[in-house]
């Protein structure tokens, strides 16, 4: 799972993405951490458990999640991602073995930025990870422009 894209680096402006891994599997977690690396983010929390993604979500900040969905814990993937993105603002992509429907539809109603069923290759997970960004750059774009054109100075006719 270990390859590193020196062909296509990410873009410059992406170098600096701060990113969370959330994953119970310690060998997976580090796996996933050193390709997320390897892309040219920048890792900044792995967590194993549904309230230790929260707390380290609230802490560092990721601008973006991967998140397993089973957890050790009493809350799992699915639930740790609904508080997060209540806090932040950020795209959340499900990384786990459940492709059942049930799972899913679950986790499509908290994040739909991405869903990848493991195993899967590291071009899948690029993949994914920038339709994530590019898909959160332009819900964000959208607000903005919403946001901008409801002022006061946009509603009224100019004489």
């Amino acid at each position: 799972m270990k390859i590193i894209d020196k062909a296509n680096p990410p873009d410059s402006g992406l170098i600096d993405l701060k990113v969370m891994v959330v994953e119970d599997e310690f060998i997976i977690a580090l796996d996933l951490k050193d390709v997320v690396k390897g892309f040219g983010y920048n890792v900044v929390a792995v967590a194993t458990s549904g309230y230790d993604a929260v707390e380290k979500a609230g802490k560092f900040k990721p601008e973006l999640v991967l998140m397993d969905i089973m957890l050790k814990g009493k809350i799992d993937g699915v639930e740790a991602a609904d508080m997060i993105r209540q806090k932040l603002d950020i795209p959340i992509i499900f990384v786990s073995s459940f492709s059942d429907e049930e799972s899913v539809i679950r986790a499509s109603k908290v994040s739909d930025y991405g869903y990848l069923v493991k195993p899967f290759d590291n071009k899948q997970l690029k993949e994914v990870i920038e339709a994530a960004l590019k898909k959160h750059e332009e819900k964000s774009y959208s607000k903005v422009n919403r946001a901008h054109s409801a002022t006061p100075e946009h509603n009224y006719a100019k004489h």
